[in-house]
């Protein structure tokens, strides 16, 4: 394919050097087209509308200058390279013409073809390279404002972070200090390590890229997730010396998620846990307790889906623990639902050696004539009935009376709340096997569950501390001997 020629315009008001710049051009080694002008109208309604790759532009035309000219163009449109040719050299005039968007200046006495052709041939690269930087750059600044991004640059060498408006904007701030602490200060305090190691191992080129996501504190006190991405600029040795990239506000975003996922865990009408929760949790508690015994409260629902024991009894597989290490607790209202089929469900659970208790007991409609029948390993009386353990109280009557009926049908007896010493000695009269509550020990975080597990791990079996753990006359556990049903079964044995 045949080059296109390069198009010249020459502006000058002596068609003597038009000649001679003619004579140059034919002795070049290259295919030129000169278009030559005389006046500075005529010069500068050609270049408002470049049809030439190139414009040389004799710096003295009639009542006017080169510059006249130059300024005009430039600042309409500098798309066509122009060079001042002088019939004198001036270093002034020389800088003068730099500063304008000249890209070279040329004395006429000292010109030959070669110099020109060079001249020529390098302001057209040149503004070739710089049009295609430019496009590139309004193709970057288009993008990152369609993607609505903050962007930031930082100068690893000199320690400055430079923030656009736009990543103020997204936070708030009017205005801020361009130190890299500004953004660090403001990182949520339980993300700030994990942002620090995902920059140090960027900068380090352990990571082809700087891609993480954080909470950042917001103008109006509140904190916004953002998804960061970046990339480092390094020099030959592999170091990095600067960093560049954007944060993306992804706020609704993340509330979307927790949202979907609330949905997808829990059912909708009726706000109750669906067998993917349940499922999960019981995976959770398994394969976090190998060694103990733990509780996971059921739903009504759950007791109605047909696939819910090949469920479990995959996820105890899938966790390597034996079903004797979990316990399914449910309310009464859940067992009276369809009992022939409960009772079918809790003997499957029974053969995968997973126990079934009944939580709350007490406060539903329970039909005794079936209670008999059912496979399970405890009651729990509910809390109202403990918290009424007085003498020659009725409430404290139904408390010993369901220890009664769970003793004749071979049930233990688990008592939740116990709050007071008194209640817990009523409770070891009557015998009730184990119970629950803030005057034997409060809820634990997870830290605190392991500490009571490794104190203590001589003397837990199946969840529940041994009867000489909790005599009247033994000191209540300081560290806490209830924790949360999903790490730690929440009972503490009693004689």
């Amino acid at each position: 394919m045949t080059a296109k020629p390069t198009r010249v315009l020459y502006v000058d008001d002596d068609p003597d050097d038009h000649a001679i710049i003619r004579d140059h051009l034919s002795e070049a080694d290259g295919d030129f087209e000169l278009d030559c002008m005389t006046t500075y109208d005529a010069a500068l309604g050609r270049l408002l509308s470049p049809d030439h790759n190139v414009c040389l532009l004799d710096h003295q035309l009639n009542d006017r200058t080169g510059f006249d000219v130059l300024r005009a163009t430039v600042a309409y449109d500098d798309r066509v390279p122009i060079i001042i040719l002088t019939g004198r050299g001036c270093r002034a005039l020389d800088i003068q013409a730099a500063e304008l968007g000249a890209v070279d200046y040329l004395v006429k006495e000292h010109l030959n073809w070669q110099i020109l052709e060079r001249t020529i041939r390098y302001a057209v690269h040149t503004a070739r390279a710089t049009m295609e930087l430019r496009e590139s750059d309004e193709r970057y600044v288009l993008a990152a404002r369609g993607a609505n991004d903050g962007l930031w640059d930082w100068n690893l060498a000199t320690n400055i972070l430079t923030l656009s408006p736009r990543w103020m904007s997204i936070f708030g701030y009017p205005k801020i200090a361009n130190h890299p602490k500004q953004w660090m200060r403001r990182v949520h305090p339980d993300d700030l390590k994990e942002v620090e190691a995902a920059i140090t191992a960027h900068v380090r080129g352990k990571t082809d890229f700087l891609n993480t996501m954080h909470r950042m504190l917001h103008a109006d006190g509140t904190y916004r997730w953002v998804l960061v991405r970046a990339s480092a600029e390094r020099a030959g040795n592999g170091e990095a010396y600067r960093i560049a990239g954007s944060h993306m506000d992804i706020t609704k975003l993340r509330n979307t998620e927790a949202l979907l996922l609330e949905r997808s865990l829990y059912d909708e009408p009726t706000g109750l846990p669906n067998r993917k929760l349940l499922v999960a949790r019981a995976g959770e508690a398994a394969s976090a307790a190998a060694s103990l015994t733990v509780a996971v409260n059921c739903s009504t629902r759950h007791f109605v889906d047909p696939g819910v024991v090949a469920w479990i009894s995959a996820t105890v597989e899938a966790a390597g623990v034996d079903g004797s290490h979990l316990i399914l607790e449910m309310t009464e209202s859940a067992l009276l639902e369809d009992s022939e089929v409960t009772i079918g469900i809790l003997d499957e659970f029974t053969a995968l050696g997973v126990s079934a208790v009944i939580d709350d007991f007490g406060t539903g409609f329970s039909a005794l004539s079936y209670l008999h029948r059912l496979p399970l390993s405890a009651l729990k009386i509910d809390r109202s009935f403990v918290s009424a353990l007085t003498p020659h109280n009725g409430t404290a009557d139904i408390a010993r009376s369901i220890i009664g009926l769970a003793r004749n049908l071979g049930f233990s007896v688990i008592a939740e709340g116990v709050e007071h010493q008194t209640q817990l000695r009523d409770l070891q009269r009557t015998g009730c096997d184990a119970a629950p509550g803030f005057h034997l020990g409060r809820p634990l975080d997870p830290s605190g569950a392991k500490a009571l597990i490794a104190e203590r791990k001589a003397i837990l079996t199946a969840g529940y501390v041994s009867s000489d753990e909790a005599r009247p006359d033994s000191k209540p556990a300081s560290s806490g001997a209830t924790v949360d049903v999903s790490t730690v079964p929440s009972s503490v044995g009693m004689g």
